[in-house]
């Protein structure tokens, strides 16, 4: 049980990093657009301005793009090395490896140190302020949405419950409206003390709802006609999408306040687009009686509408009805040049902020004399015989057994899909400090008491057979396992990455891969423990042994480990 709560946390953690890039990454492009329609102002005709807003719903929906030059995101991000994460999803998964650390291979490690599951660091695992921000997010998004989905629901109920049909008349100025759109689904028509205003809803099954007192009773057929054209265009926009998706995603950015006031904006905009639209299908003499009508239904209007995602309605505040007012009063059909203004504004902001920022992949980090040096002595190492067979491992009789390399060991396949070079190159050039990427401690010379000062008690505590210590860093900044060994020094640093953080992502990592940038290894084992069918691949670095480890049948690495032979001894030991 503590183990599915733990791997629910941890993904909800995950969730969670990736909401903050996202939010973080829209946020810029709110603050374009806003910036866009402040310098445009009037140039802007009013479906270019709602058109903006759609780049926000696609940001939101889609934040990872092409790399370009011209990304707005250059300037917060480069790479992989930037504090915003641009990693597309399918790029990094938000799952948690499995924390099995398998057998290094020396003869002088215990069997004890085989097998450390996650579930064991679940069992032990304190929560901590992080997780309880996460906790938080988690259930007011949770509220959020079911708020939504429950008051549509609602909504819907007392519809079918209370509405009536309409009249005859009432449906055929429905249908010349909806001839006018060249809109060929007639939506339905019902009369209804659910609302106080005109609105239309349902996703699936639109539906214009009129209030009892908005009527042929008590409207004119020019007055009708102008509300059927305004909930219309609205339909035909979809904008009842838009709405519904703005709301749910609203839900996880909850804690982000532009973003709220971003779907304030767009609905607005929203409004006055549906005005500009019916206003283009209207006879000039009549534009002035469109306001009026506007004006006369929000006088009538006695309730707030109902705020649910899946109605849009002619309700306004003071500050819109003014500016729908004037736009109604100075309303002109645009020429082409105005069109190509706003095509043109609406090309360059999703030109910078549809893309991602450029990576910085293609430079290697530079070679130092010693890693050139060390490059010559890979292929032999003074703690290790330069041969083709792995060290002995004893099996479960006890006898011991030297295993050759086989030509399949040293194959290499195809060309990788993506390309880890770098990432390769500098755990490389680590492991011959005896470090691994993302943290200082030292394999070999570290003490078991630096890592409880600086990070404090680990999450799977070091036990009469247990002589490692493993340690969750929270979301983005990996997994990471230490083996003690006599005198309380750290002989093994091992580090499981993080899925979610390009510098430290190893899942994407293919054994192919690690060949073609290192060479072949000087030793390839295999661990094998129930279902845990590992393959390893042992570079000697100096004083150290790399190791590559990762599921034989995927042939991609789980984790790494820098081991030091010399400081291999189990604490107690003489």
């Amino acid at each position: 049980m503590n183990h599915w709560i733990d791997w629910v946390i941890r993904s909800a953690g995950d969730l969670f990093h990736l909401v903050i890039n996202i939010s973080i990454l829209t946020t810029v492009l709110v603050l374009i657009i806003l910036f866009v329609q402040r310098i445009l102002r009037q140039k802007l005709t009013p479906e270019w301005r709602y058109a903006l807003w759609l780049l926000l719903l696609v940001k939101l929906l889609v934040p990872w793009g092409p790399e370009s030059d011209w990304s707005v995101y250059n300037l917060l991000t480069t790479g992989n090395s930037g504090w915003v994460d641009q990693t597309p999803l399918w790029q990094s998964s938000a799952t948690v490896p499995d924390l099995h650390l398998e057998q290094s291979g020396s003869a002088e490690m215990p069997d004890s140190t085989a097998a450390v599951t996650l579930a064991t660091v679940a069992d032990q695992h304190a929560w901590s302020l992080y997780d309880l921000l996460i906790g938080g997010w988690l259930l007011v998004t949770c509220c959020l949405l079911l708020r939504t989905v429950w008051g549509n629901l609602t909504f819907s109920r007392r519809l079918v419950k209370h509405s009536m049909h309409p009249e005859d008349h009432e449906t055929a100025l429905l249908q010349a409206a909806a001839a006018t759109l060249s809109i060929k689904r007639l939506p339905a028509l019902r009369i209804s003390p659910c609302v106080s205003s005109p609105a239309l809803y349902g996703l699936f099954r639109p539906t214009i709802v009129l209030p009892i007192d908005h009527t042929a009773a008590d409207l004119s057929d020019a007055q009708l006609t102008h509300v059927f054209l305004h909930e219309l265009a609205h339909l035909r926009r979809k904008d009842l999408l838009v709405n519904w998706l703005f709301d749910l995603l609203l839900a996880f950015h909850w804690f982000n306040p532009l973003l709220w006031y971003a779907s304030f904006k767009m609905r607005e905009d929203q409004e006055v687009a549906c005005d500009a639209i019916v206003l283009r299908h209207l006879d000039p003499k009549n534009l002035l009686n469109y306001g009026q009508t506007i004006l006369s239904l929000l006088e009538r209007q006695v309730a707030a509408p109902p705020a649910t995602s899946g109605v849009v309605h002619l309700a306004a505040t003071k500050k819109l009805l003014e500016r729908r007012i004037r736009m109604i009063k100075s309303f002109k059909q645009r020429s082409i040049g105005w069109t190509a203004i706003g095509l043109t504004a609406l090309v360059l902001v999703s030109g910078c902020s549809l893309t991602s920022g450029k990576s910085d992949a293609e430079t290697p980090p530079p070679t130092t004399p010693q890693s050139a040096s060390n490059d010559k002595q890979d292929q032999s190492a003074p703690d290790k015989p330069q041969n083709e067979a792995r060290p002995p491992e004893s099996n479960p009789n006890g006898e011991i057994v030297v295993s050759p390399i086989t030509d399949q060991d040293r194959s290499a396949e195809k060309a990788p899909v993506a390309d880890h070079t770098v990432l390769l190159k500098q755990i490389s050039q680590l492991a011959e400090q005896g470090k691994v990427p993302g943290i200082q401690f030292i394999s070999g010379k570290s003490l078991i008491e630096d890592v409880h000062r600086a990070w404090g008690a680990p999450d799977k505590g070091v036990t009469a057979n247990d002589v490692y210590e493993v340690y969750w860093r929270g979301v983005g900044d990996g997994i990471y396992a230490f083996g003690v060994g006599r005198g309380n020094v750290i002989y093994d640093v091992r580090s499981f990455g993080s899925t979610i953080n390009p510098k430290i992502d190893y899942s994407q990592v293919t054994f192919t891969e690690i060949k073609k940038t290192l060479g072949n290894p000087n030793e390839t084992r295999k661990y094998q423990n129930g279902n845990v069918n590992d393959d390893i691949l042992v570079y000697y670095r100096g004083n150290y042994q790399l190791l590559f480890v990762g599921p034989h049948d995927k042939q991609t690495l789980d984790h790494i480990s820098v081991f030091s032979p010399k400081a291999a001894k189990p604490m107690g030991a003489a």
